[in-house]
């Protein structure tokens, strides 16, 4: 039995887009939101956002619950609304919400939108640690993940990212950059999904079911790893994927 999440996280030119699945319960839904910004840390902190909720019907109450979450609790800006229920529509005009069309991105924001105020006391927005830099120009960002990941569940970042934990088989990381996992890799891991050829995946212990770097493809469900030497980098040399101890060189 899979455990798919029923949020997803997608980067876009003009901001961060959060699909929630049109079937699964409001409240897994919640649950799922809670754990993917918590997961998240301070990664998305004054993210533009859209939400895409598909076909999926929320009344103003259900819909002022997501919002409320999103941007009073985690520090987000929400930009607007994608759905084509009427009753969601009617829902994001209730609440002054921006309803995006397919043609016509959402427009940025100068400030949040207005959400009517929660019925308990909110807590502030996470303010940034003092000790975070700017990302110098051209290169990513990183993103820290603490958590393990199950059969079914896939993750995406925008930038690099760094998985405190295992990968399962079955389950499947995409990263702009690199993919560092402090922990094993069954699962299959796609470092450099825009392209960058020089990204590289490392692991404590390298056994996927299938390695991705840029357009190279590598180890099949049947290969196996004997005697694992220690922690592992993958990356492109010669035009296809070459796997070394980390720190041989």
């Amino acid at each position: 039995m899979t455990d798919k999440m029923s949020i997803a996280f997608r980067g876009t030119p003009a901001g961060l887009v959060v699909v929630v699945d049109e079937e699964k319960p409001f409240k897994t839904i919640m649950a799922d939101l809670v754990r993917k910004l918590e997961d998240s840390g301070y990664f998305f902190v004054g993210a533009d956002v859209t939400l895409d909720l598909g076909s999926r019907d929320l009344d103003r109450t259900e819909l002022n619950q997501v919002a409320e979450t999103i941007q009073n609790k985690h520090g987000l800006v929400i930009t607007g609304v994608k759905t084509t229920s009427e009753r969601t529509k009617s829902a994001a005009q209730a609440l002054d919400v921006n309803i995006v069309h397919e043609d016509h991105p959402a427009p940025n924001a100068s400030a949040k939108t207005e959400i009517a105020p929660p019925t308990h006391a909110t807590p502030p927005v996470p303010e940034y640690p003092p000790t975070l830099s700017p990302i110098p120009p051209g290169e990513l960002p990183t993103e820290i993940v603490r958590r393990t990941f199950r059969s079914g569940q896939q993750y995406e970042s925008a930038g690099n990212l760094v998985v405190l934990g295992d990968v399962n088989a079955g389950a499947e990381l995409i990263a702009a950059g690199d993919i560092i996992i402090f922990g094993a890799l069954r699962g299959m891991a796609f470092a450099g999904s825009t392209g960058k050829t020089d990204a590289m995946i490392l692991a404590l212990k390298l056994n996927p079911t299938q390695l991705r770097i840029a357009d190279r493809v590598a180890r099949s469900a049947g290969d196996v790893v004997e005697n694992n030497p220690g922690p592992e980098v993958a990356f492109i040399e010669n035009d296809q994927i070459v796997i070394d101890v980390w720190g041989k060189h």
